[in-house]
């Protein structure tokens, strides 16, 4: 195969895009890396702090005979409200596959509240030549084939990439922290292969989108959509089960349908990787280019923001959020289907809104390191994700199919079912 381009590229931050928010302006783009030192990407949003707990008040002393009543009862938990009660915490594998029956694993770039950077010189990270010629790329892509890129045989787990990759980045002074998101609870020591052990066919939707000549361009994102195409085929995608959507013309892509990556492309090629796969089948989902977030308009983040990918039309047509992606894509998708994704984009975290996810920060990194070294049980688990639960309402309440999920889940969907029942009268 041919080189791909080796310009030299910046952040991929939001390109002229949406106007800026009143509570959480984006993070500003750093300066372009040079090849041999790149520069490091913006620190990521210090945390609010968490206030210490309130001390347990004290014991009510025990009232005098002649005044048994002087203690002041207890305060009352409050009840909980519909919606709690509808989509609260007890849920099990059930609920959870009945939402979304796909097994489902995200690698994103970094936390919702950070940008994802990008190198002028991806050969600093020795990515196999197999894969990449070098030039322009982002540090997620880079990192990532770089661990997983020789094969498909689980030489790492899911925790020990993301250790490996925080720790390949902030030896670069990058300070992006890449997540992983599931839509199944799983262990983070289990070994990580893009087959999962399935047998069916293998199919592939790979998007890098480079902005061309628009003051948001990039370069290396078409690089990264073409070091996928070559990692799937070197795991046993064929190119006729490939789609690739970029806004550049790489040799890399002869034998390939290419096409712009416009916001309609995008959607349909979502709809199409989610209606040809069936049970037993394995999907794997790219995507290198810009990310944003906008304004919540359904209620349905704690943050007021729904995260966002940003096509090459997005000035005209607008941006893809989180819960377009989760109706077109990743609902839709069969049980029994795998279905792998990586997400090289600022503001990525939770991009697919799924209901697991276990961020690589340093008290979790330590707890790898820890069951890496047998000093800690291995048996780290992703965490749920609270604002699931909020998601999946909005989502159900104007996506869902009730009736049809009656039928097929009347045990596990019952109180779910009927209180959107209720709800969307």
């Amino acid at each position: 195969m041919g080189q791909c381009a080796s310009a030299c590229t910046g952040k991929k931050q939001q390109p002229q895009a949406a106007p800026p928010r009143p509570a959480k302006p984006p993070a500003p783009a750093p300066a372009k890396p040079a090849p041999a030192k790149p520069v490091p990407a913006p620190a990521p949003a210090k945390p609010a702090p968490v206030p210490e707990p309130a001390p347990e008040p004290p014991a009510a002393p025990e009232p005098a005979p002649e005044s048994p009543a002087a203690a002041d009862p207890a305060p009352q938990a409050a009840e909980p409200t519909p919606e709690e009660e509808a989509v609260g915490g007890n849920w099990d594998e059930d609920e959870y596959a009945a939402v979304i029956p796909a097994e489902v694993f995200m690698f994103s770039g970094c936390h919702d509240n950070q940008t994802s950077g990008d190198c002028a010189d991806t050969r600093f990270f020795r990515v196999g030549k197999d894969l990449s010629d070098g030039g322009a790329g982002g540090a997620l892509t880079a990192s990532f084939l770089k661990f997983v890129g020789n094969d498909d045989s689980g030489t790492h787990s899911y925790g020990e990439i993301l250790q490996e990759i925080v720790t390949l980045l902030t030896s670069i002074q990058f300070t992006q922290r890449p997540q992983l998101s599931t839509s199944r609870e799983i262990g983070v020591m289990e070994k990580f292969t893009v087959g999962g052990g399935k047998h069916g066919a293998k199919y592939g939707l790979i998007i890098g989108i480079n902005y061309t000549g628009s003051k948001g361009e990039l370069h290396g994102c078409a690089n990264d959509a073409c070091r996928f195409r070559r990692y799937l085929n070197k795991i046993g995608f064929e190119d006729q089960n490939l789609r690739v959507l970029t806004d550049a013309q790489l040799g890399d892509f002869d034998g390939v349908d290419v096409v712009a990556p416009t916001k309609a492309n995008i959607l349909a090629a979502m709809q199409w990787l989610a209606g040809v796969v069936k049970d037993g089948d394995v999907a794997f989902f790219s995507y290198s280019g810009h990310g944003t977030q906008v304004e919540d308009l359904d209620g349905d983040e704690d943050d007021g923001f729904d995260e966002a990918l940003v096509p090459v039309d997005h000035n005209e047509a607008g941006h893809i959020i989180d819960d377009v992606i989760l109706r077109d894509m990743v609902v839709p998708m069969p049980r029994g289907v795998r279905l792998v994704s990586v997400v090289d984009a600022c503001r990525s975290g939770s991009i697919l809104d799924l209901p697991y996810s276990f961020e690589a920060t340093d008290e979790n990194l330590r707890s790898i390191e820890a069951a890496r070294a047998g000093t800690l049980s291995r048996d780290l688990k992703v965490a749920k994700n609270p604002g699931f639960r909020g998601q999946l309402l909005t989502f159900f309440s104007k996506h869902a199919d009730l009736e049809g999920l009656k039928k097929k889940h009347p045990r596990s969907m019952g109180k779910l079912i009927s209180f959107l029942e209720g709800k969307t009268k």
